[in-house]
């Protein structure tokens, strides 16, 4: 289920607050430049999201080029990061290993371990997935 995502433009604890669907936004604040169509569209995009846990927001925001490493509200506590990397590590360890090769060892925090991901030896990867789709006897596209 998804609930319509809304902004918040007020919030007081006498008055209660004031939402705005994101498409209306434009419309509503009179935006006309290139830089405010270019926030409009951030915003329809996150609206569509079903969660906003940092985790989802995190890698939504990334994936429309914004940096995250300044950003202090969406940044995950240290406790956080080291339960979530020892956890990511041991459920794919098996994936590292098939894909990146022994990659596991040298992963000593959540950010090496999303870098991975993010910025992998395209060639080694692509044949490991070859091999991996071999030895399921699957496509490589049915991998994921």
């Amino acid at each position: 289920m998804h609930f319509k995502s809304v902004i918040e433009i007020y919030k007081d604890s006498k008055s209660g607050s004031g939402q705005i669907e994101p498409e209306a936004l434009s419309r509503h604040f009179n935006w006309r430049s290139a830089k405010d169509l270019e926030d409009q569209r951030l915003i329809e995009h996150l609206a569509q999201l079903n969660s906003y846990d940092v985790y989802c927001l995190r890698i939504e925001l990334r994936r429309t080029g914004i940096e995250l490493a300044e950003v202090d509200a969406l940044k995950l506590s240290h406790a956080k990061q080291a339960e979530l990397t020892e956890y990511m590590r041991v459920f794919t360890s098996p994936l590292l290993a098939q894909v990146y090769g022994d990659s596991n060892a040298a992963v000593k925090n959540f950010d090496q371990l999303v870098g991975m991901f993010s910025n992998p030896d395209r060639d080694s990867a692509i044949r490991n997935f070859c091999t991996l789709a071999k030895k399921l006897e699957i496509e490589v596209s049915d991998v994921p």
